[in-house]
């Protein structure tokens, strides 16, 4: 299967239609000229500011953070479902980067213009995502088996420190299984990192943030979604079996334009 195969598929198309619920309420809130909301009270002494783009943004980074940690803990149930999330969001993500960008021109004027990186950044985040979909495609079926696997070797591990051995003496067990362990969650963290970058620079335009401001954000989440593709991309599992020329040919992949 093709990577245009992967993105493009039924699921990756239904995730985009779901998505777009999403996308539309922001769309909304994009165009909609509320600056901000001002009560004065009864007592004459206190003046309270409502800033309603600061609450829609609170709002929605504990959406994009929930979101992300249960597709984290659902990933080794629906592995598939779970990456045609990622796939159709990554292109969400970029869409609403290009159409939040006209509001903050509206709603900030000159300042407005550092909304580009969001766009910058939801195309990076997008990019990366590109290079990890036949790393994430492969290893979904070794991520569906991870619950079985933790629920297998936790009664390994504790049945010697029962008969009153130390865990120095049965390092070999420990350590081995340890190790499978890390290396079949790292795509699964790496995943959850994408989803997270995608999310956030996708829907950056939602904040009101000066020049430095939306570099920071841009540098913070385009280097999460590098990180994420590193993960993905099984970089881990040869920095843990010692293999770093493969290591770097990782690198040199993450950092190619995808075939």
């Amino acid at each position: 299967m093709s990577i245009l195969d992967s993105l493009f598929n039924i699921k990756t198309l239904l995730t985009i239609s779901a998505g777009a619920l999403i996308s539309i309420k922001s769309l909304r809130i994009y165009f909609q000229k509320k600056e901000g909301d001002i009560n004065v009270n009864g007592d004459r002494n206190s003046i309270n500011i409502n800033n309603f783009e600061e609450k829609v943004k609170r709002e929605y980074n504990t959406l994009w953070s929930v979101f992300s940690i249960i597709l984290l803990f659902s990933y080794p149930i629906f592995p598939m479902w779970a990456n045609s999330i990622l796939y159709g969001l990554a292109f969400i993500a970029i869409l609403m980067a290009i159409l939040g960008f006209p509001s903050l021109i509206r709603r900030q004027g000159f300042d407005g213009i550092w909304g580009m990186f969001y766009i910058i950044g939801a195309v990076v985040a997008g990019w990366m995502v590109v290079h990890a979909v036949p790393y994430l495609d492969y290893n979904a079926n070794r991520s569906a088996g991870l619950y079985g696997y933790v629920g297998e070797s936790l009664p390994v591990m504790i049945a010697p420190l029962q008969y009153g051995e130390t865990i120095i003496n049965r390092a070999d067990i420990y350590s081995g299984r340890i190790q499978e362990f890390i290396i079949s969650v790292a795509p699964i963290i790496g995943y959850s990192f994408l989803i997270l970058s995608s999310c956030y620079l996708g829907f950056g335009p939602l904040g009101r943030r000066s020049f430095d401001g939306a570099f920071k954000y841009f540098m913070i989440y385009s280097t999460i979604s590098v990180i994420g593709a590193l993960m993905a991309c099984d970089v881990i599992k040869y920095i843990l079996q010692r293999d770093f020329s493969m290591m770097l040919r990782i690198v040199q992949y993450i950092l190619s334009f995808p075939r």
